[in-house]
Order: structure tokens, then C-alpha cells, then sequence
């Protein structure tokens, strides 16, 4: 559950892009920053450190995100406001709402191996047919999957691995043998 602080600013900003009609823009943009923010560890030092200056972190934002005033402005409002350290909760906020408002269902992908573009097209036709909405697929490896495919949709879990085709085997068996 995200934050309240996460949730106003987000909401925020999602109507702003909303309004201005940018919601797809700001939506990439804010995920490419998130992705910075997250695999850079000096710059997340550097926004959250308290001895800093407001004014070096802000002048750090005007030269690395120039040319986009709505989230020039709104980073700087995060760092005027001591709220930088809640932008990857801010991102998922916006990221939600942007989603729901553009139809799209993002949709988290495990599987023991890499798929091929070819599988993952596959995977987003079949859930798209499912869903009757846009997918937007987050995929990741897990080889203790050993096979097949967990999904995500929401609340919903999927789960077409042969790892989890044993556990509810086990599960069985365990049953089975209390039953006994």
C-alpha cells in the first residue's frame, strides 16, 4: 500500500498530465527517471543527502531533465518539499492511475527462462484476449520456476510452472497421507 504522501503527489501529477494531455509522455518519463534513480546509487545519495543544498539538487534536476517543464517543476517540488526519497512510491502512483485511464493491464511475467520476443507477443495477445485490454508486460527470470510461466494480473496469479504443478502435488500427497 503506497504511502499518503506517494498518493497525493501522485494523484497530483496525474491530473496535471491528464490536463495538459501528456499522460503517456509523462508516464515514460517518469519510469525512465525512476530506472535512473534506482540503478544510480550517486544520485540517489546525492538527492537524499540533508547536506546538500535545495538549490545544487535543483540546478542536478534542471541540467539532467531539461526541456519538460511539468516534471522539471515537479521533481523540484520534491526536493523543495523533503519528498524526493518517496519518488519510486510517487512513480507507482502515477504509473496505476495513468494505466487504468489508458486501458492498460500491466501484467508481471516469471518464467525459468528468458522468453524470445515471438513468446512474449504470444503472452500479450492471449492476455489481451483475456483482459480486453492493452498489456503491458514486466518479465523476469526465475530458474527455480524450472518451466513454463507465472503470471500476474492484479490480484490474479497464474501459475503454469512446473515448480508450482509439484508444490500443489505435494500438497496433495500430504492431504492424502493425513486422510489416511
Amino acid at each position: 500500500m503506497a504511502s499518503l504522501v506517494a498518493i497525493n503527489y501522485g494523484e497530483a501529477l496525474f491530473e496535471l498530465a491528464q490536463e495538459e494531455n501528456c499522460l503517456k509522455l509523462m508516464k515514460e518519463q517518469l519510469q525512465s527517471i525512476n530506472e535512473a534513480v534506482i540503478s544510480c546509487r550517486e544520485l540517489r545519495e546525492v538527492m537524499g543527502h540533508p547536506k546538500i543544498e535545495k538549490e545544487e539538487k535543483k540546478k542536478l534536476i534542471q541540467t539532467l531533465f531539461e526541456g519538460d517543464r511539468l516534471l522539471e517543476n515537479f521533481l523540484q517540488l520534491l526536493v523543495d518539499r523533503n519528498r524526493f526519497d518517496a519518488f519510486s512510491e510517487i512513480v507507482q502512483v502515477f504509473v496505476k492511475k495513468a494505466n487504468e485511464a489508458l486501458g492498460i493491464e500491466a501484467v508481471t511475467v516469471i518464467s525459468a527462462s528468458k522468453l524470445s520476443e515471438e513468446e512474449k507477443e504470444q503472452l500479450k495477445q492471449v492476455l489481451m484476449k483475456k483482459t480486453g485490454k492493452k498489456i503491458e508486460l514486466n518479465c523476469s527470470v526465475d530458474p527455480s520456476c524450472l518451466a513454463g510461466v507465472r503470471v500476474q494480473i492484479g490480484n490474479e496469479l497464474l501459475d503454469n510452472t512446473i515448480a508450482g504443478k509439484l508444490e500443489k502435488i505435494k500438497e496433495r500427497v500430504a492431504v492424502a497421507a493425513l486422510a489416511s
